[in-house]
């Protein structure tokens, strides 16, 4: 592993021999609880424009995934690729960190309305924030504050504004993390070459942990939630990180006791500052801190440490975790490390001095509004779409500006071809879409009781699906497959050096489209009857 100073960013890259795909990862140390007074979601709209400027959402038809979210201290993005767009890809994330951030006017007023979309889709949810936040540290807290923004005040935010938020970012640094196989993309100095911006800028300010003052929080508010929920402050992972640590395997023992709990806004390790480890109350349990003073077990602390195994080989191997710690902490201590000397350390003692911290009174609470309609879930926006005004154009257009967790291809089972694979590819997305929600390319394993496949539509419809399907869709769907199949090397069981994942792709881009659209209308029957 090489780490290069660029600017003010640390590259971070990592040699992965026999890997088909390239994992790109970025954070910049500056996010919502930067935002100016009175322009609350400038960081997230900071977020959707860099996504603009980098244009990595043109290289998803081959398969590429690409995600972005915005936290408290920090933005974040990672993008997974087939190795073969390597070079594209880095120098597309070059625009993102030093390229002007600056889009057209009709461009950005898309961005400001999938971001108040965005608002809107929380707003109307079950989600215990922001209230909750609001509830332990105070409205007015720069600690209360939600990554989504306001709405008014997002109304209110300007194109200036975006691009002094990334300017100044920008000069704090970040880090790029790079995981691939180096001899197919040319070697570090490939890298080097994709990401440099021509002018660097001076070194980086060291990460300041934010002083959020004693002013206490209002206690209980209500919001939109189908239970209450109880909040307690945790620090941050570079508050305390040892302890920022032991809270998370407190987490996974209430969730152990069938409790719903969540470990900061976004989960372990996310937040560098202040956050707040949050637990609702199920139907029918008002003594729930009874249940959370019970001692730890020796079963329970298994439990625990196998959590913490699984977050120190995401600290080794995750290159979204990697780029946000190099960029949030103050000194370069290795995360795994300190992770493994908890999990050392660990006892039923630990876990249940802060179990019973847990079980004393909240430091807020959030109950649910009486007589409110029922919250619905969250959704993604459609607007950043360039066509999402009467959502028309083709499959691989509307799925380009989905987020990484709406573009999953699990892993192949033996017994499914390259044709039925794209079929179910194709009457799953196509069909989703058809009513309204996210394409998702989806293939559920095969069970013996039941269908393979199992959609909303009439047999008509996935039918003239499959008839309106010619030999240009079916190229540019099993494109996209393709490369989905080799970026599912980035973090599937396959090993790097097996050639399985290759043969598949080949397979798809091979595939007869006569005998695709045959495999498809023996889906849809299926599919529609469940014989």
């Amino acid at each position: 592993m090489e780490r290069i100073r660029l600017g003010t960013f640390d590259v971070i890259v990592e040699d992965c021999p026999g890997r088909r795909a390239i994992d790109v990862a970025t954070a910049i140390g500056r996010g919502h609880r930067d935002d100016p007074v009175d322009r609350s979601g400038t960081a997230h709209l900071a977020e959707h424009v860099l996504a603009r400027v980098a244009a990595v959402h043109e290289l998803q038809g081959y398969g590429a995934n690409f995600s972005a979210t915005t936290h408290g201290g920090h933005l974040e993005s990672r993008t997974v690729a087939p190795v073969g767009l390597a070079d594209e890809v880095l120098r597309r994330e070059a625009r993102r960190l030093f390229a002007p951030a600056r889009i057209c006017e009709q461009d950005f007023e898309r961005q400001r309305a999938a971001v108040l979309d965005e608002i809107a889709a929380l707003n109307e949810s079950d989600s215990p924030w922001p209230e909750l936040g609001q509830a332990v540290f105070g409205e007015d807290s720069l600690l209360a504050r939600d990554g989504m923004g306001i709405e008014n005040d997002v109304r209110s935010v300007d194109a200036g504004d975006v691009s002094h938020f990334v300017d100044t970012a920008r000069m704090r640094g970040g880090a790029i993390v790079v995981s691939a196989d180096l001899t197919a993309i040319g070697g570090i100095a490939s890298v080097m070459k994709a990401l440099h911006p021509g002018r660097p800028r001076s070194d980086r300010a060291v990460h300041t942990p934010l002083r959020p003052g004693s002013r206490p929080g209002n206690g209980a508010c209500r919001g939109r939630v189908s239970v209450p929920w109880l909040g307690w402050r945790i620090p941050g992972f570079a508050e305390d990180l040892h302890e920022h640590i032991l809270v998370a395997a407190v987490g996974e023992i209430l969730r152990r006791r069938g409790l719903s709990v969540r470990v900061g806004r976004s989960g372990p390790l996310y937040s560098a500052d202040t956050d707040i480890f949050a637990l609702a109350i199920p139907p029918g349990q008002s003594e729930v801190c009874a249940k959370i003073a019970e001692p730890c077990t020796r079963s329970e602390l298994e439990a625990a440490r196998s959590e913490l195994e699984r977050i120190s080989r995401e600290c080794e191997t995750g290159t979204l975790l990697r780029a946000r710690s190099t960029t949030l902490l103050r000194d370069t201590q290795d995360l795994a490390d300190t992770v493994s000397t908890v999990i050392d350390e660990l006892s039923t003692d630990d876990l249940t001095r802060r179990l019973t911290r847990f079980a004393s009174a909240p430091e807020g609470r959030v109950d649910p509004i009486r007589d409110s309609t029922p919250a619905r879930p969250g959704r993604f926006s459609f607007a950043q779409h360039p066509g999402s005004e009467d959502a028309e154009g083709s499959l691989l257009v509307e799925r380009s500006f989905l987020t990484n967790s709406l573009m999953h291809v699990p892993t192949r089972t033996d017994s499914m071809h390259a044709c039925e694979w794209l079929a179910v590819a194709m009457l799953n997305s196509i069909d989703r879409l058809a009513h309204g929600r996210a394409p998702i390319v989806r293939a559920a394993r095969p069970v013996a009781a039941g269908p393979l496949l199992r959609l909303d539509s009439s047999i008509k419809e996935l039918t003239d699906v499959v008839d309106s399907a010619d030999v240009d869709t079916i190229s540019e769907l099993a494109c996209f497959c393709a490369g989905q199949t080799l970026v599912e090397t980035a973090d599937s069981p396959w090993p790097g050096h097996n050639p399985h994942a290759e043969m598949f792709a080949a397979e798809l881009l091979d595939a007869d489209p006569d005998l695709v659209r045959a495999a498809g209308y023996r889906l849809a029957l299926h599919s529609v009857s469940g014989a």
